[in-house]
């Protein structure tokens, strides 16, 4: 109860899709690791990308987001990692950090828009 089967996520994925977001462990089910690299491997196949949120999973599981084809990954820190709550950190595949138009720029200098 409370999986999907990756045939769900082949039926569900398809050429219209951007981006597919699904936890790495998820908190509904108990703990269900999902299975990230297949489903990476359909949504790629399919030009999505994909955006996992690791929670339940950083400080407990190995996690390499170039062997299980993460495109973005989101954590908080202050469960497994025991940091302070509203800290956290984002990580976007290189691949993907330079195929974005980036509209606004921060920097030392303040912001800057960009046309």
């Amino acid at each position: 109860m409370g999986t999907c089967p990756l045939e769900e996520y082949e039926k569900l994925i398809d050429d219209n899709t951007a981006v597919v977001f699904v936890d790495y462990v998820s908190w509904i089910t108990g703990g269900y690791r999902e299975r990230i690299r297949e489903i990476a491997e359909i949504a790629h196949a399919r030009g999505a990308v994909l955006i996992s949120d690791a929670f339940h999973a950083v400080g407990v599981l190995p996690i390499d987001v170039t062997r299980d084809g993460v495109d973005v990954l989101i954590t908080g820190s202050y469960k497994w990692l025991l940091g302070p709550h509203g800290a956290g950190f984002v990580y976007v595949s290189d691949e993907l950090l330079n195929s974005l138009s980036h509209r606004y720029r921060v920097g030392w200098g303040g912001l800057m828009i960009t046309k």
